[in-house]
């Protein structure tokens, strides 16, 4: 990433350099600057999730193979109590039925340790409110 970053102010430095010598200098720095940015990301997007997997940044505990879990996977567990596992500004983590998952508190704020009850799921997580 530090390397990302002196290289793009290079090329900034270089566009402003090449903007002193006239119009065709510059142009030429631009376009090998944008180029070169598209190779750039072109690569990463592919060598990313390897790199991701080795330093093993990349989760595995997905069965259907999607990376965020469906709203399906959690809809056994509207209207179940729960307990809030973090603070809730809106969105936290709860622990519902042995179960953690991540949620949004449709009452805002909610400190951890709060009771609550999932009112509905979606793709990622629940939403919950405290219990009354």
């Amino acid at each position: 990433m530090v390397i990302g970053i002196i290289g793009a102010l290079a090329g900034i430095y270089g566009l402003f350099l090449a903007s002193q010598e006239g119009l065709p200098s510059f142009l030429l720095h631009a376009t090998v600057l944008v180029v070169g940015i598209i190779l750039e990301v072109s690569l990463f997007r592919k060598l990313a999730p390897g790199i991701a997997s080795w330093l093993g940044l990349a989760s595995h505990a997905v069965s259907d193979g999607s990376a965020v879990p469906s709203a399906d996977s959690f809809a056994a567990l509207v209207g179940r109590e729960g307990l809030a596992l973090t603070a809730l500004a809106p969105g936290g983590s709860v622990e519902v039925d042995g179960r953690r998952v991540q949620a949004a508190s449709i009452d805002g704020f909610l400190d951890k340790g709060t009771a609550v009850v999932v009112v509905e799921v979606a793709t990622g997580g629940v939403t919950v409110r405290r219990r009354r």
